[in-house]
């Protein structure tokens, strides 16, 4: 059971009472919340401690629910645009009350059903939610840890001119360079990805496939499991089309060509004039 009730996180509470609007949930301190009774169920019985999540209603109050919105005070999220006026952008979070972006905290213009990447905080007095877009300030900028081909997580935060920017490890920013990208990804993606250069800027270059042999390794077992997913035989050669290669195996031409050289010559795939086959004994 939690000391105090704590606003946009999970707590749990007991049940002290059931009124007609709901049932009544407390903390050790005595703080009381209501649970609406869209929420309540049969077996829910005063005495029970339940996990609930406290948000704010159309009105600010705090109010509990057993839904599992997107995330929690301090997550980055996905969340698609449902609607946008005066007072900013709303976001449908997977709570009945949409989480607004104040137009303060927003980046640039806003179409409805598109996805943009946010931070859930709570203001400064502790008696709102909302999505913030300007993220640096919750950034580390000191990049100095980060080495070169070191594996971390990735989550796609938007579309740039040069690449996508990318927030890594939900501590740094960073960005993946169009010509680097070999595979389609979206606002909100999550995946792996390897550090390739920390300039002395602090800026930071990432890219998806690990640099040097793991990346050729990788990309010999991506080329076997197309052929294997392919009935065996795929109609590709070296002089096959870049954006092809790109598509189908996910890698550079020049990673492709190498990983073709040296599937040959471990003899587990022929080259043929107009196609590639997988060795029947493999």
């Amino acid at each position: 059971m939690d000391n105090r009730i704590k606003l946009g996180r999970y707590n749990t509470l007991v049940v002290d009472r059931i009124t007609d609007p709901g049932i009544f949930l407390v903390s050790k301190e005595g703080e009381a919340v209501l649970l609406p009774n869209i929420y309540v169920t049969d077996d829910m019985k005063i005495g029970d401690s339940l996990k609930v999540f406290i948000y704010t209603d159309s009105e600010d109050r705090p109010v509990a629910t057993t839904l599992h919105p997107a995330g929690v005070v301090g997550d980055y999220v996905a969340l698609e645009v449902v609607n946008s006026n005066g007072f900013g952008t709303f976001l449908n979070w997977g709570l009945p009350k949409d989480l607004i972006i104040p137009k303060r905290f927003g980046e640039g213009y806003y179409t409805v059903g598109e996805k943009r990447v946010v931070r859930i905080v709570e203001d400064v007095d502790g008696d709102r939610l909302y999505a913030t877009e300007k993220i640096k300030e919750f950034l580390d900028p000191d990049v100095s840890t980060l080495v070169r081909n070191q594996r971390v997580d990735l989550m796609v935060l938007k579309e740039t001119e040069l690449g996508y920017k990318v927030l890594i490890d939900e501590k740094y920013e960073g960005l993946v360079f169009h010509n680097r990208v070999f595979k389609t990804i979206r606002v909100g993606d999550k995946m792996v990805g390897y550090i390739d250069l920390v300039r002395r800027d602090g800026k930071v270059d990432v890219v998806l496939q690990p640099i040097g042999a793991k990346s050729l390794k990788i990309a010999n077992e991506k080329v076997l499991e197309v052929l294997r997913k392919n009935g065996g035989k795929l109609s590709f050669t070296y002089k096959s089309d870049a954006e092809e290669i790109k598509r189908v195996f996910e890698v550079s031409k020049k990673v492709y060509k190498r990983a073709l050289t040296e599937l040959i010559e471990a003899k587990l795939i022929s080259l043929n004039s107009d196609s590639i086959s997988l060795i029947k004994d493999t």
